[in-house]
C-alpha cells in the first residue's frame, strides 16, 4: 500500500520544526544565564607551576594581606624559628659540653693578713686576694665560697681535699709544691706596670731603732716575731740568731713589735708597708728588705687540672682587660 501525501502539508510540517529547534536553543542560552549571580566576584586566575615529574601543580594566587594579618604572620614565623632554634641548642647541649665549665669551689682563707685577705670594720672580707678571687667570680667560671682557717692549714686543707684552692700571699715554694699545686704568680715585682711592692721578706723595727738594718742585725739575745706557717718563720728559723717568736697573725705580731714585746718582726713586705701606712700611731719602718725572692699563686688541689687550667687563662684574662692593674692601685701605694 502506497501513502500519499500533499506537498503543502510538508511544507508547513518542515516550518514546525524549526520553529521548536529555535525555540529550544533560546531556553538553553536563557537557563545558562540565569545561573550566576551579579554580585560574584571573579575568582583569580589559578597559576600553573610545573613539578618535577613533569605534572602540574595548580596554586592560587592570594590576594595581599592586610597589615594586621602581616605582623600575625610575622609573629607566628618569627615563634617557629625561635622554637625551631631552641630545640636545636637543646639537642647540641646534650650532645656536646658546655665551652665554658663553671666551677663550683670551697676556697680556703685566712682572714689575718692585711692587705691580702682580712676582715674590714664591718667584718666583711677584704683585701687584694678577695678583690682578686671575686673578679675570677665575675668572669663566670668560678663561684666560690670562702672557708676561713689558720695560715697554718692553708696547704694542708687543700692537700687532704678539704679546700679545693686556698689564697692568702702564699708564696709558692718548692716544698708545697710537693702536696698541692700552684697557678702561675699573680703578685711579685712587675705583675703591674705600677708594681713598687716586693713579695719577698723584710724586717720592722721601731723608729727610733738604730742597730737593725738587715737580717745580719738580728743577733743572738733579740726576740724576733714572725707569723705561724710562713716563710717568714721558716727562714728565721734556718738563718738568724736571734729567738724567734711565732704569733697567729701578722697584726699580733706587729702590736707586740709596737709594744716593745719583741725587738723586730720577719714578714712579707707588703704587710709590713701596709700596716706602717695605716697604723702611723705605732712608730715603726721597714729596716730591712728585700731578704728572699717570692712570689704568690693560688694553691690548688693536685687532682684538678682542669681547675689549674681554668685559673691560669682568668688571671690573664684580668691581666689583659686592666682590671689587675685596677685592683693593684687599689690596695698598694707608695711606701
Amino acid at each position: 500500500m502506497k501513502f500519499h501525501t500533499d506537498n503543502g502539508s510538508s511544507f508547513r510540517l518542515t516550518r514546525l520544526l524549526a520553529v521548536v529547534m529555535i525555540f529550544f536553543a533560546l531556553s538553553l542560552i536563557l537557563a545558562g544565564c540565569g545561573s550566576s549571580s551579579p554580585e560574584a566576584e571573579p575568582t583569580p586566575a589559578p597559576t600553573a607551576a610545573p613539578s618535577d615529574g613533569g605534572a602540574q601543580l595548580v596554586t592560587a594566587t592570594p590576594a595581599p594581606p592586610t597589615e594586621a594579618a602581616a605582623a600575625e604572620v610575622t609573629e607566628e614565623v618569627v615563634t617557629e624559628v625561635e622554637t625551631i632554634e631552641g630545640e636545636t641548642t637543646e639537642e647540641v647541649a646534650v650532645v656536646e659540653p658546655t665551652p665554658t665549665q663553671i666551677f663550683v669551689l670551697n676556697v680556703g682563707i685566712n682572714p689575718d693578713f692585711e692587705p691580702f685577705v682580712f676582715l674590714d670594720s664591718e667584718g666583711k672580707l677584704a683585701g687584694f686576694d678577695i678583690d682578686l678571687l671575686n673578679a675570677l667570680s665575675a668572669l663566670k667560671n668560678f663561684e666560690m665560697t670562702y672557708t676561713e682557717t689558720t695560715f697554718e692549714n692553708l696547704i694542708p686543707g687543700v692537700a687532704s681535699g678539704e679546700f679545693d684552692a686556698a689564697v692568702g700571699a702564699i708564696t709558692i715554694t718548692d716544698g708545697r709544691r710537693e702536696s698541692v699545686d700552684f697557678t702561675n704568680p699573680y703578685f711579685g715585682v712587675g705583675d703591674a706596670t705600677v708594681s713598687f711592692i716586693d713579695g719577698g721578706q723584710g724586717i720592722a723595727v721601731r723608729v727610733d731603732n738604730t742597730t737593725i738594718g738587715g737580717p745580719d742585725g738580728l743577733i743572738e739575745g733579740l726576740l724576733v716575731g714572725v707569723k705561724k706557717g710562713t716563710t717568714g718563720a721558716d727562714y728565721a728559723a734556718a738563718n738568724i740568731a736571734a729567738e724567734a717568736i711565732p704569733y697567729e697573725t701578722a697584726p699580733q705580731a706587729l702590736h707586740a713589735l709596737a709594744g716593745g714585746e719583741v725587738d723586730a718582726v720577719l714578714l712579707d713586705i707588703p704587710v709590713i708597708t701596709y700596716y706602717i701606712l695605716n697604723h702611723p700611731e705605732d712608730n715603726l719602718k721597714l729596716a730591712g728588705g728585700p731578704i728572699t725572692d717570692e712570689v704568690y699563686g693560688i694553691a690548688v688541689t693536685k687532682d684538678r687540672p682542669a681547675l689549674l687550667d681554668a685559673f691560669n687563662a682568668s688571671l690573664q684574662e684580668l691581666v689583659d682587660q686592666g682590671v689587675y692593674e685596677e685592683i693593684y692601685i687599689k690596695w698598694f701605694v707608695a711606701p
